[in-house]
């Protein structure tokens, strides 16, 4: 507060002299080694110059400004929802069945918008993250797509399929037995 009230002391005490050295006279003299000076109090030989009263234009009143998006024009629509990982029809070994998966939004997710990843169209992650990295997953194969949701719940964009093949060690089918240590050499 005494910050404030210390501001609008020193404005005024600008604005005072100002105002008084704008209404001041001038005079212009030439000292003995032919120095031009100006100065606001006569002296001997000094010539009083005539300064003209400088031209003001008084600014508009203005009113805060505030954004309104032209009427009629739709947001930036998403140009591309893609899945990068895993690549489409790869083979992917995981005995735990982890997989990770990496998306990309162009342009870049809007605030208020969602990412869902779809696996076998089922919901499996939704979002801002563009990587998710799911558990125990069932082994075979599987599909997955990508979609941006936007805050009406509909869909803005989607990604194409990415297919992938989940390989997982199976007690159905057991390790087959070691071979030999020592395998027979041929005798060619």
């Amino acid at each position: 507060m005494a910050y404030a009230r210390n501001m609008r002391l020193f404005l005024y005490s600008v604005l005072i002299f100002m105002t008084s050295a704008a209404s001041a006279e001038i005079y212009r003299s030439v000292d003995e080694n032919g120095n031009v000076i100006f100065s606001d109090t006569p002296s001997e030989g000094a010539e009083k110059i005539e300064v003209k009263e400088a031209q003001t234009v008084d600014a508009p009143s203005t009113e805060p400004f505030r954004y309104e998006p032209p009427p009629g024009e739709p947001p930036p629509r998403y140009q591309a929802v893609t899945i990068s990982s895993p690549q489409n029809d790869q083979s992917i070994r995981a005995n735990a069945g982890n997989v990770s998966v990496s998306m990309s939004v162009t342009p870049g997710l809007r605030r208020g918008d969602r990412l869902v990843l779809l696996m076998d169209g089922k919901q499996v992650a939704s979002g801002s993250s563009t990587s998710v990295s799911m558990k125990n997953v069932d082994r075979g194969t599987h599909t997955l797509r990508a979609r941006v949701i936007g805050r009406d719940g509909k869909t803005l964009a989607s990604s194409d399929p990415v297919t992938f093949h989940l390989q997982r060690h199976s007690i159905q089918h057991p390790k087959p037995p070691p071979g030999p240590l020592n395998p027979p050499k041929s005798a060619n």
